[in-house]
């Protein structure tokens, strides 16, 4: 088959290579860096305690230099891994090679609203939603570690006119790839926001790791009125909590809703530290690099837009969402925030919230 691969950051590279390996004629766009290293040395990947590098790839900085609009030419396959906030830009590079029923185009991403963005400038019949609970940690350029034995990837048609999916599964399963078919596009991309959501903005607004943030009560506090927030949205809007693979999200769910504090408080802590896999929350990353934008507008910021369309309250998702956005843009100073759980506090009180 082939695939391009779009956003060829560490998913991206992952799964790419993983393809490649298995045969696949597989082209990574990228940056001159990652271009030129990948040109050299190929990607390296390292699985449990194997490192394995893969050489039977092609990188590039232009999706010209990958592919051509040429009726016989172009991909059967775009794995896009972008940022949700760049999912336009992606859409329109894949525009030419992609029509109903020639190309297809998986989307993993985290975060609600990336599809909807693809599906306005792409065939939604074409797009395939899927989202990823490997922990896949950075070494170095073009160079990645998978940590963990339990991620893997779910993927569901977006449209309910679009192809069955299960081939692609069939693909990535033998590509050594855990894989497998959802048949709801919008619970996996839910269920995986709720993991999203659990110490990534707080951490990232207040500069506290996600131990200190869980150690904190104030902090936790507001971490717990977050995602029951989101469990209020989605249920409003239809849409269960489902099983992604390592991650019981649907148990997950009921218990935050139904357990003791104490208990759910250990299980978020011991779920975070499964998610993260030690690394930074990748909000806090993002920041730190001083992106001008943030995910969290379609993370806590996707809570707080569904809840206010169906009328429910979200005042903690909405206050960490315009702290959080106006950090990245340079509109409020981070020192206002660094290490003050109460300043944070305030501003979601002040937004309605009664913790």
């Amino acid at each position: 088959m082939r695939i391009v691969v779009v956003g060829a950051g560490a998913i991206g590279s992952y799964l790419g290579a993983a393809l490649a390996a298995d045969g696949h004629q597989v082209g990574l766009l990228g940056r001159a860096a990652y271009v030129a290293r990948v040109r050299a040395r190929g990607v390296t990947i390292v699985q449990g305690g194997v490192e394995r590098v893969v050489t039977g790839v092609t990188a590039a900085e232009r999706i010209e230099d990958l592919v051509t609009g040429e009726a016989e030419a172009g991909f059967d396959l775009a794995i896009v891994t972008v940022k949700t906030f760049d999912t336009a830009e992606a859409a329109r590079l894949l525009q030419p090679f992609v029509s109903a029923g020639r190309g297809r185009v998986v989307l993993i991403q985290n975060g609600v609203g990336g599809d909807e963005i693809a599906a306005g400038l792409l065939p939604p019949s074409a797009l395939v939603t899927g989202v990823i609970t490997a922990v896949v940690a950075v070494r170095d350029v073009a160079h990645y570690e998978v940590r963990g034995k339990g991620g893997g990837l779910c993927l569901a048609p977006y449209a309910p006119e679009g192809a069955p999916v299960e081939p692609l599964v069939g693909m990535f399963q033998r590509a050594g790839v855990r894989c497998r078919a959802c048949p709801d596009a919008r619970a996996i991309r839910w269920s995986k926001l709720l993991l999203n959501m659990m110490a990534n903005a707080v951490p990232a607004i207040t500069d506290l790791s996600p131990a200190e943030v869980y150690a904190d009560d104030l902090l936790y506090a507001l971490e717990a009125a977050a995602v029951r927030e989101a469990l209020a949205v989605m249920r409003a809007a239809g849409v269960r909590p489902v099983r992604l693979p390592g991650y019981p999200v649907n148990v997950l769910a009921w218990l935050l809703e139904r357990a003791p504090q104490g208990l759910a408080r250990a299980l978020l802590r011991r779920m975070v530290g499964g998610a993260r896999g030690g690394k930074k929350p990748s909000l806090q990353i993002d920041l730190e690099r001083g992106r001008g934008e943030s995910e969290v507008t379609y993370l806590n910021g996707a809570v707080a837009r569904e809840a206010a369309r169906l009328g429910l309250p979200a005042p903690v998702n909405g206050a960490i969402t315009g702290v959080l956005e106006s950090l990245a843009a340079g509109t409020l100073e981070r020192s206002t925030f660094h290490r003050s759980p109460q300043a944070l506090a305030e501003r979601a009180a002040a937004a309605g919230w009664r913790g």
